[in-house]
């Protein structure tokens, strides 16, 4: 032990500073030859991926075309989450019955059993259960509702919203029915992501449920008012109506607006035009857009007025719908902006008519 320390200088501050050098370079080294394992791991893989891939491509394909007489060998335990991603890539390329028939052909690999084991999984890592939602999607088999639905109160928001996507593409109604109250304990979907589960299920799918919430005076604190967005304006509109009807809460009444300014019903004009007087400036806004996609000619003084308002959106979206009113030639918006005192509601329709020439 004494010979192997003979190198060591003798003073102990150099001693320690020798043996802290040995160890950070053993320890470099030992960092440089694990990344250099891992390189080399990763480019073992990588070329295994491009064989399975040159493989199964055109197998997919043509999968896609035709059902595959004789059925190929089943990919190896190793090789079904490759197949999966694959089978997903190819999935969003298609439609009609090539997607069937690829949903077919994961069922005759026994691949689809695979897939639910891997949602049933206690142990199952996110990826891979976020890449066997994905499949659920794909497939939408109303006989795994009950392999998927356990997934939404998941405390992982990723797994719980593939989960939810899942079970829309399988029964949009029943979907709905069951995610929208959701809403109110899920404060990790956002407004976003809610939006975008109503626009894969559709107005049918949507309206009817988010009418029934409506009906709760805490919707609004669901995130569940811009859904209406998505909804069908004429089964929307009796709510909307009964809303503005009676002074309800602000976010309600934006939303009303908008579902009213869909509809183009000219029997709504006179709860439009109060909105255009209101005090909160966002509802304003909202007013001149549902106004401006029923206006005319008759609206002129209406607008003229609005490009006077504090509100620097207001002014311009009123300067928009001026420059674009239909049935006023160029030359009748442009002697509008001889009608307009306010310096800033001006420059608003100015610039309005400079970009509907552009």
């Amino acid at each position: 032990m004494n010979d192997w320390l003979a190198w060591l200088p003798a003073q102990p501050a150099l001693r320690v500073a020798a043996i802290a050098a040995a160890v950070l370079a053993a320890t470099t080294v030992a960092v440089m030859l694990y990344v250099l394992a891992l390189s080399q791991l990763a480019l073992r893989r990588g070329r295994r991926y491009a064989v399975f891939a040159a493989h199964w491509r055109p197998l997919l394909a043509q999968a896609g075309l035709d059902e595959l007489d004789p059925l190929p060998t089943r990919p190896s335990r190793g090789e079904e989450l490759w197949f999966l991603l694959l089978w997903m890539t190819m999935q969003r390329s298609l439609r009609g019955s090539a997607r069937d028939r690829l949903n077919a052909l994961l069922r005759r690999l026994g691949l689809a059993d695979r897939v639910v084991a891997l949602l049933r999984g206690a142990t199952t890592r996110v990826r891979k259960r976020l890449v066997a939602l994905n499949a659920m999607r794909h497939l939408a088999d109303p006989a795994h509702w009950d392999d998927i639905a356990p997934l939404l109160p998941h405390p992982n928001r990723f797994i719980a919203l593939a989960a939810a996507e899942a079970l829309v593409a399988t029964d949009a109604a029943r979907a709905m029915a069951l995610l929208l109250p959701m809403a109110a304990t899920r404060r990790d979907w956002s407004t976003r992501q809610l939006e975008n589960l109503a626009r894969l299920a559709g107005p049918d799918a949507l309206t009817p449920v988010l009418l029934r919430l409506l009906a709760d005076d805490n919707a609004h604190e669901r995130n569940l008012l811009p859904l209406l967005e998505y909804a069908t304006p004429a089964s929307t509109a009796a709510w909307a109506r009964r809303t503005l009807d009676r002074a309800g809460d602000t976010d309600e009444r934006r939303a009303s607006l908008r579902v009213l300014g869909a509809l183009r019903d000219p029997t709504d004009r006179p709860r439009i035009l109060a909105g255009l007087h209101d005090a909160d400036p966002d509802l304003r806004l909202v007013a001149v857009q549902a106004l401006r996609r029923q206006a005319g000619r008759e609206d002129i003084p209406v607008l003229l007025h609005m490009l006077a308002d504090a509100s620097w959106w207001v002014r311009q979206e009123t300067a928009d719908a001026l420059a674009t009113l239909p049935g006023l030639d160029a030359g009748e918006v442009e002697a509008l902006l001889d009608r307009v005192d306010d310096r800033y509601g001006h420059d608003a329709l100015q610039r309005a008519i400079a970009e509907a020439r552009a």
